[in-house]
């Protein structure tokens, strides 16, 4: 008889804290240091306060910052893609107006590869793709903290490689690594 009734309570106690974990997480707190613009690269016209914002997850082209990155490597003829997008929050105010809060820039790079196996190959071009990355103008990237680079390796539809490479941890752990021992690094001895 104990049982059926501590079940109810287990269960009501689960779906309140449910309920108060869904409330908190909406509302993220805001970000300090850093840029704000429009969806549409407009000045933003924004809430009166931080506090009359919802703040909601979100993702901003960067055309021209793309631009840069596939001059760089447009050299690299196996480079078939790359483009630059904000993550951050748009803060919307109770009148739909919306301000874009960049937390960090991410690169999405899409690249032509003849053999997955190819450790040695794979890892120079990922390096490649690091040091073009890396040479971009501080100026010019959106965010307080840095973001990440993911690699699509395509041999073929539907045989492809995708890699996520935090920036912060290239900087730290893998800046001067090539080839083989680069791709290792983060992927590890087998695609």
């Amino acid at each position: 008889m104990m049982r059926r009734l501590l079940w109810p309570a287990a269960i009501a106690c689960v779906l309140a804290l449910a309920v108060w974990a869904l409330r908190t997480s909406d509302r993220p707190a805001p970000s300090a240091n850093v840029t704000a613009l429009a969806t549409t690269g407009e000045p933003a016209t924004s809430p009166a306060s931080p506090a009359d914002c919802a703040y909601v997850w979100a993702y901003q082209s960067l055309p021209e910052l793309s631009t840069v990155l596939a001059a760089q490597l447009r050299a690299h003829q196996e480079v078939t893609a790359a483009r630059a997008e904000a993550f951050g929050e748009d803060c919307v105010g109770p009148g739909g107006e919306r301000r874009f809060i960049s937390l960090e820039t991410d690169y999405h790079i899409s690249i032509q590869a003849p053999d997955l196996g190819d450790q040695t190959r794979l890892g120079n071009l990922m390096g490649i793709v690091m040091e073009a990355v890396d040479s971009l103008p501080p100026s010019e990237i959106p965010g307080a903290q840095p973001g990440f680079v993911e690699l699509r390796f395509v041999e073929s539809e539907d045989e492809f490689l995708v890699v996520r490479i935090a920036i912060a941890e290239y900087a730290g752990n893998a800046y001067g690594l090539t080839g083989a021992a680069l791709f290792q690094r983060f992927v590890g001895s087998q695609p």
